[in-house]
């Protein structure tokens, strides 16, 4: 009976144990599927927030893009308001040219510069030397120096109204200035010494083209209607004509000047009638004298040369490139521009 009780016993915890051990195992093989769970779900979030960094990322591009974008309009439209307040004024100019003087202009200019500065206007240089003049041709200016002003710049407000402005109260002095309209803007060339953008005559010899009016008193003798000579010899004003000094040039110069002369319109019946008492234009007067095609020539080369209108005469051009206007009416007066563009005539060297 002790025996069988010892055995029971014995067999109670066998059992117990075996439960035990059964439990341990299933504990064990629970803990390890809650632990893959946990860590399937663990793999899961942390692709959710490599998606969700990634998505954050995106958008934070997209953020700096934008921002990136409102910047560059910003200094676009910044760029455009300081252009479009600010004009611009050009001098071309050629430091080849042996007698534009353009140091004179540049000077006067350059000394103006703070004063159109605070008219909101930049003072620009341009040097032509070399003889590249497509891009001003192109523009219609085919003289230097020149001051030029775009249209898009006149329109620049206010600053494009302060310089037309400035503009119009230089072309007010025709005695200096030659205004004349281009191509996109406007530009006003000095009455004198000038370079003309313009291939040179075709010539053995040194032209000078001589511009003049029927009409003006220190060009030639000039009637009225009556006949008299209201410039005549013996007014010491008058003691001598441009038309009577060229000639003595000439004879100097010998076989090695061209001259020709060519007749403008300057002033209206109205003018002469007053002054004059001949109810005739200068071009009218011009036609009478040489006829209608050679008067349509001369006009169509003070249209190329670009004088004003009413040009002002009397006025020289040599070798269709060098324009100059004399102080004086004398032959040395003449001479002395002259030589100045060709030192080289054997007239010049005496």
């Amino acid at each position: 009976m002790a025996e069988e009780h010892e055995a029971h016993a014995h067999s109670k915890r066998d059992n117990t144990m075996l439960y035990a051990l059964i439990a341990v195992a299933i504990i064990a093989v629970a803990a390890i599927g809650y632990a893959a769970m946990q860590g399937d779900s663990f793999n899961k979030r942390i692709t959710q927030l490599e998606q969700t960094q990634a998505a954050s990322n995106s958008k934070l591009d997209s953020s700096l893009a934008q921002i990136n974008s409102t910047l560059t309009n910003f200094n676009e439209y910044i760029s455009s308001r300081l252009a479009d307040v600010e004009a611009t004024l050009t001098l071309y100019y050629d430091s080849d040219c042996p007698t534009c003087k353009n140091d004179i202009l540049m000077n006067g200019l350059e000394k103006m510069a703070p004063d159109l500065k605070q008219k909101g206007i930049t003072f620009k240089e341009v040097d032509v030397r070399g003889g590249n003049f497509d891009a001003l041709v192109a523009d219609g200016i085919n003289r230097v120096p020149a001051l030029y002003a775009s249209s898009d710049d006149l329109n620049k407000v206010p600053a494009g109204t302060n310089l037309k402005n400035i503009i119009d109260s230089w072309a007010a002095s025709p005695s200096v200035f030659d205004y004349y309209y281009v191509q996109g803007g406007i530009a006003l060339s000095p009455k004198s010494p000038a370079e003309m953008l313009t291939e040179p005559c075709l010539s053995n010899k040194t032209t000078l083209q001589y511009f003049y009016s029927e009409t003006c008193q220190y060009c030639k003798r000039v009637k009225s209607s009556n006949g008299t000579v209201v410039n005549p010899e013996s007014n010491p004003q008058y003691a001598n004509v441009i038309s009577e000094s060229l000639s003595a040039l000439e004879t100097e110069f010998g076989g090695t000047l061209d001259v020709s002369s060519h007749c403008l319109g300057v002033h209206l019946a109205y003018d002469n009638n007053e002054s004059l008492g001949i109810d005739k234009s200068d071009d009218e007067l011009c036609v009478e004298t040489q006829g209608q095609n050679k008067t349509t020539d001369d006009a169509a080369l003070a249209a190329k040369y670009r004088f004003s209108q009413p040009p002002t005469v009397p006025v020289f051009v040599v070798n269709c490139k060098y324009l100059f206007r004399v102080n004086g009416t004398t032959a040395d007066a003449i001479k002395q521009p002259l030589c100045a563009i060709k030192p080289s005539l054997a007239a010049c060297k005496t």
